[in-house]
């Protein structure tokens, strides 16, 4: 949709616009970055960890905690370099359909961020609907309805899942109870706006 105030030249709509779509493009490449950092600290971390006592001391490398090697090694605090490392482990297909998810977000005009705390969220959240599409597996796939509608939902403090599936059939699956998703349900609806 074109923008009707592109016409009033002190709003300076065009180049609000291109400047925007830069800031988005760099955003991306800032994140692809991230990426790429994630893997090298990874797999510092990972060779650090497989090293005897011995081949330690023949390298010159003393003993550190998980605090240490990401401080005295990468400059960065112990959460950050676990942030890394478990960033590192999501898969490329993952990674791309959360830069699709992200921009596709920003372009409908809701709030989205691309960082490495909402890709490991955005992983979860696709392993847990991965979980409720997977159940079932083993069954005949031929004829197999189509989903239609799928929520899940993590508690962060209990470390609960909550996950359902509804095929185009009317068939719902879910290992919870139906007190469980009656309660995700309500939650739900108490944090959507009045419309």
């Amino acid at each position: 949709m074109k923008n009707a105030f592109v016409k009033f030249s002190a709003l300076n709509v065009q180049k609000f616009e291109k400047l925007t779509s830069q800031v988005e493009s760099k955003a991306v490449d800032m994140f692809r970055k991230s990426i790429e950092i994630a893997h090298i600290v990874r797999d510092g971390w990972k060779w650090y960890s497989a090293l005897s006592a011995s081949e330690r001391e023949t390298q010159g490398i003393g003993k550190f905690t998980a605090d240490e090697f990401a401080s005295k090694v990468y400059g960065i605090k112990k959460v950050m370099m676990y942030r890394y490392v478990n960033a590192s482990e999501v898969s490329a297909e993952v990674v791309e359909a959360f830069v699709t998810a992200t921009m596709e977000a920003k372009d409908r005009g809701r709030y989205a961020s691309l960082s490495l705390v909402d890709l490991i969220e955005f992983s979860k959240a696709k392993a847990v609907e991965s979980e409720v599409e997977g159940e079932g597996e083993g069954e005949a796939e031929v004829g197999k309805a189509k989903t239609i509608f799928t929520l899940s939902w993590k508690d962060r403090a209990e470390g609960e899942n909550v996950s359902v599936r509804i095929d185009a059939d009317g068939n719902v699956t879910t290992k919870n109870t139906p007190d469980d998703i009656r309660a995700v349900i309500a939650m739900l609806s108490q944090m959507l706006p009045n419309a």
